[in-house]
């Protein structure tokens, strides 16, 4: 192998180059979960998972949070959005990041399929809060209106086993 390391740097992951963009660049607190915890969502506005979430409480004031969520998602005969929300110090939980499609939609002959996915929700929070305020991330899910089921951490793969969804919360200071 050869050449420099600098060589390198206008091939930086999305990642990286996400964290770069916001100005500041240095990583503070960092939290990190998973579950395999199955769970039915089986609704057609935004529902709350039970066990899909995380907590930061950040370091520093005015920092910025890179939210990831790699969700394992099965659904019946239809297809389902994803949407993070998150709650600054308990007082409610609201939109944090755009929603997301998960799963595909069947028409036709494959109208009656499963649709599995493990899909990577990811983007950068702004949030507002105080230093020493935890902000908790949840995953939110809603079904298509013609989808039958959909399911949480139960059956991404090819033996409908459980799976493990996981998720990671880094702290961008300012």
């Amino acid at each position: 192998m050869s050449g420099v390391i600098s060589d390198n740097f206008d091939r930086q992951s999305g990642l990286l180059k996400a964290v770069a963009a916001t100005g500041g660049g240095k990583i503070g607190t960092v939290e990190s979960s998973t579950t395999s915890t199955a769970e039915t969502i089986d609704a057609t506005s935004y529902t709350a998972s039970s066990y899909v979430k995380d907590t930061i409480t950040p370091s520093a004031a005015g920092s910025k949070i890179f939210v990831y969520f790699c969700v394992s998602r099965r659904i019946y005969q239809g297809s389902s959005l994803a949407q993070i929300y998150r709650d600054v110090d308990s007082a409610g939980f609201a939109s944090a990041l755009a929603s997301y499609q998960i799963g595909g939609r069947y028409d036709g002959p494959r109208a009656n399929q499963t649709s599995s996915a493990v899909s990577g929700i990811f983007g950068i929070d702004t949030p507002t809060y105080d230093l020493g305020e935890s902000i908790e991330y949840k995953l939110y899910c809603r079904d298509d209106p013609d989808s039958i089921a959909g399911y949480t951490n139960n059956g991404v793969g090819l033996q409908y086993g459980d799976t493990t969804s996981s998720m990671t919360l880094m702290e961008i200071l300012a």
